[in-house]
């Protein structure tokens, strides 16, 4: 996602010698339906889908502890609809899927008509006020980065400003700072540093393991020498970090050089390494723990 959002504005730019033709249809805002990138946002957020599909279904019949199979199913909603909320707003109408395929996989299945937003709006909303209701206000360390009541009731918030619901809109975000685990830095450029990782502004932050290349959720850097990268089939199935700035900043020096310490810009160019000439991109597989402070 930082890929989509970041390029068109001006947080940082596609260098004009970078020769990809991809990348800078989002520079230029000239995208077309073959855009690699585009497809590959598409093709992710309906593996994710399917994922939570899969949850709704199967675990409600499972015997458990029923406040863990709650939450259980809270996070599935919840992501379920962050996913949707994400394509509706680059794709408009999309395929409402809300059932896993079916052992047949039938031609319906594989290829489903588009949705008018309206109605994958209103299934946002109901998967996110399910999740509210689901889900605790807070985590400790060991389980930050799960969704939360707060995460879902800023993303509403954030759903129906897109909705122009502006009412609604204010009522969620009041909802979401009544809970008093949420707070402001008083110096903004706090809430980007190492030090305050899943900090007081954080809602939902995706979480990640830094030096230790075993990990299935390890932050990935293809195109830089000596880091390990991944072809496109596998990104299919990654997560992408919140954000690029606050990953890139702390890691290795090579990393560090791709800022310009006189715009604040990042700056994607070139790069030869084992995996040949390529964009920067940033990857992330799905994370199965929390790493330890620091």
């Amino acid at each position: 996602m930082w890929l989509i959002q970041d390029i068109g504005s001006d947080d940082c730019r596609a260098r004009a010698t970078l020769n990809d033709p991809n990348l800078h249809q989002f520079n230029n805002y000239d995208l077309n339906s073959t855009n690699i990138y585009l497809a590959g946002v598409w093709e992710a957020s309906y593996i994710g889908i399917g994922r939570a599909n899969v949850v709704l279904d199967r675990v409600p019949p499972i015997n458990m502890d029923s406040t863990l199979k709650k939450r259980l199913l809270g996070e599935a909603r919840f992501l379920r609809a962050l996913y949707y909320f994400n394509l509706v707003r680059m794709f408009g109408d999309v395929p409402l899927v809300l059932q896993p395929l079916s052992p047949e996989m039938t031609d319906e299945e594989l290829y489903p008509a588009r949705t008018d937003a309206a109605l994958v709006y209103q299934n946002i909303i109901a998967d996110l006020e399910n999740a509210a209701g689901s889900l605790p206000e807070f985590y400790t360390s060991e389980n930050k980065g799960r969704a939360t009541k707060g995460a879902s009731l800023a993303v509403l918030a954030n759903v129906y400003l897109h909705m122009e619901e502006w009412s609604l809109a204010a009522n969620y975000a009041q909802q979401t700072i009544d809970l008093g685990v949420y707070q402001l830095w008083t110096d903004y450029a706090d809430n980007f540093k190492e030090a305050n990782k899943n900090g007081m502004e954080s809602v939902f932050e995706v979480q990640f393991y830094r030096n230790d290349v075993t990990q299935n959720s390890q932050m990935v850097i293809s195109g830089l020498p000596s880091i390990q990268g991944y072809s496109r089939p596998v990104w299919r199935s990654c997560f992408p970090p919140k954000t690029c700035w606050q990953v890139l900043k702390r890691e290795t020096t090579a990393m560090k050089s791709l800022f310009s310490t006189t715009t604040g810009l990042i700056h994607l160019s070139p790069i030869s390494g084992n995996t040949g000439t390529r964009m920067l991109m940033i990857l992330m597989k799905p994370v199965n723990r929390v790493p330890t402070s620091g």
